[in-house]
């Protein structure tokens, strides 16, 4: 049997031409900024402003720094803690929403 090569093009276009357009993705769609490297993915109904983000490694290592130097402090544990959670697909309102409770157990 003959295998065939895909290629698959995510949907693209620059901050200002998504916040522009303000489409409403499929469930599942992805949708790339491509002048930030920010994703969003959509749920069939949610229009681009209001989706999340989906955030990188680099971006949330720079969101804890920040977040580390601005706040009250946290225990290494909780860091890692985050750090994980992260690891495993968060999306900012629930980063925001981890973050808020490891600063109320500190």
């Amino acid at each position: 049997m003959a295998t065939k090569d895909w290629i698959y093009v995510l949907r693209g276009g620059t901050a200002a031409e998504w916040n522009e357009k303000n489409p409403i993705l499929r469930a599942k769609e992805p949708g790339v900024e491509t002048n930030t490297g920010k994703f969003k993915i959509g749920d069939g109904q949610t229009f681009w402003v209001d989706l999340p983000y989906y955030l990188n490694e680099d971006a949330v290592k720079i969101m804890v720094s920040e977040a580390m130097q601005n706040a009250a402090p946290i225990s290494g544990t909780q860091v890692t803690a985050i750090v994980d959670r992260v690891k495993s697909e968060l999306t900012l309102p629930d980063l925001v929403l981890a973050y808020q409770n490891a600063k109320q157990q500190a």
